[in-house]
Parts: C-alpha cells; structure tokens; sequence
C-alpha cells in the first residue's frame, strides 16, 4: 500500500474518532441554567460589587473580551457563579468544565476553591479577534 494511501486512511481514522467524541467535550451534566433579562443581570452585579458583601452567589459577566468582576474567593468556601454574556456566544472553562453561555440564559458552575489553587475562567468559544486573550485569573485567598 503506497505511503499516500497509509497516510490518507490513519487521517480519516483519526477525524472519525474525534468527531465521535464531540459530544462528550461539553459537560456530561449541564448545569443549572435560567432566564434572565441581562439590564436585571448587569444590575444585580452592580448591587454586589457596591454592598461588598462576601456572597456564596456570585454574577460574572462575559462579553468581548474578558470577563467581570475580577474574582477574589475564599479557600474552602462554596460559590455558585452565575454567569450570563451579553452580547454573543461564550462558554466559560473552569476546573476542567466547560459551559456554553448564551444571551439570555445565566449558567450557574458550582466550585470550591482550594488554597494555592490557580483557577482560570477562559472563553473556549470563538467569539472574535481578541478571544483568544479572553480569561481571567481567579485569585484564591485564605
């Protein structure tokens, strides 16, 4: 068999396999999701940030190219953040998952961080010229 051909089949083996596992690279489980009106979303946050309270429920906000408020959690802590975009197709990576992130809908990832834990909320879908700077470090305090 030529080396063309060898090289053809590994290829179409290879795509095969990839696209037969597509489902699986989202959540198996998706998370809580519910509807939000994002001018409600956005003033939540602002209420948040200005009250400074130490919540369990925290908005973060995805929207060309980054993601708000910077996030300083507790070690140990439980938080449930609730993330909405508003203006395209998002979805947000953290702690090995990924949840897609749609206008309109506000996704809720639990997480318990961990002391001396890096944690990097990043965009994994295309969402313009600059996605690919789109993260935010997660800073894990006692």
């Amino acid at each position: 068999m030529p080396r063309d051909r060898v090289l053809a089949a590994l290829f179409l083996v290879v795509s095969a396999a990839l696209v037969a596992a597509m489902p699986g690279w989202r959540s198996a489980d998706p998370p809580p999701a519910y509807a939000m009106p994002i001018a409600e979303f956005i003033a939540w946050q602002q209420s948040v940030a200005a009250s400074g309270t130490d919540s369990a429920d925290v908005p973060v906000l995805a929207q060309r190219f980054g993601f708000t408020p910077a996030l300083e959690l507790r070690a140990g802590q439980t938080y449930r953040l609730h993330l909405a975009t508003v203006d395209v197709v998002h979805s947000a990576t953290l702690a090995g998952r990924e949840i897609l992130l749609t206008p309109g809908t506000v996704q809720v990832i639990t997480i318990t961080p961990r002391l001396g834990e890096a944690l990097v909320l990043q965009c994994g879908e295309y969402c313009g010229l600059g996605h690919s700077r789109m993260r935010a470090a997660i800073q894990v305090a006692k």
